[in-house]
């Protein structure tokens, strides 16, 4: 597919941003033969960095906040700050949370100190497509990316086949955000705004999510009456 750009092993010292809050464990090393972990949440805008270049095959990489220190209260608990063992902390990402939970921080852009925590991420619009196969991305997409990463789903579905999957929509303000979900007769719709998610009472076939979509880039409201959005 054209224009779209596949997710590659992570190399040392690559740069994400958060797009949303979202659970998870900070994994804690220590002075002795023992890994630990910190229940938390990391906030959407928090920069990561990947410490390592990520193993071949692996379907994970090893990331810490660019602000180490300044965050470290935040993740990890007085107690286990103040344990002489206590060595350092550190995230697992998963490749398969790419687009949903973080993004690639384009490197061409200013240092992100300037961006207030979740107010910027550097593309109007960002569109993921993810099945069980494939992970791709493309910044500000045209009408033709759209219709090429739906389309993907009917070439690939079958009577006999069905790959599950979804292409998802994020802008830069983060929400409203939209998602359309692949089923076995259509797409279904699912949308945030505000701190409300909506889902469609039916499902569309691909002419149909082609238009939705292309609506909810260029800014205009035909794409809310299908989730109801008011």
């Amino acid at each position: 597919m054209e224009g779209f750009n596949i997710m590659e092993n992570v190399k040392k010292g690559t740069r994400f941003i958060v797009v949303k809050d979202f659970s998870t464990h900070a994994m804690t090393s220590w002075g002795k033969p023992y890994t630990g972990s910190e229940d938390c949440i990391i906030p959407k805008g928090t920069v990561m960095v990947a410490e390592h270049d990520q193993i071949e095959g692996a379907l994970g990489f090893g990331v810490v906040p660019e602000k180490y220190k300044e965050l470290e209260p935040e993740f990890i608990p007085k107690k286990t700050l103040n344990d002489k063992d206590y060595g350092g902390y550190y995230f697992s990402f998963e490749k398969e949370d790419y687009g949903r939970y973080f993004i690639y921080l384009d490197e061409n852009k200013n240092d992100p100190s300037q961006y207030a925590i979740g107010e910027k991420i550097p593309a109007k619009n960002t569109l993921v497509l993810k099945d069980s196969k494939t992970l791709k991305m493309v910044k500000n997409p045209n009408p033709n990316d759209i219709e090429k990463a739906v389309m993907s789903f009917i070439a690939k579905n079958t009577s006999e086949n069905f790959v599950p999957g979804y292409i998802m929509i994020t802008p830069a303000s983060i929400v409203p955000n939209i998602t359309v979900l692949s089923k076995e007769n259509g797409f279904c719709v699912e949308c945030q705004e505000g701190s409300e998610r909506h889902k469609s009472k039916r499902n569309f076939n691909a002419e149909e999510i082609i238009n939705i979509l292309i609506s909810f880039v260029n800014g205009t409201d035909e794409w809310k009456k299908s989730v109801e959005v008011k």
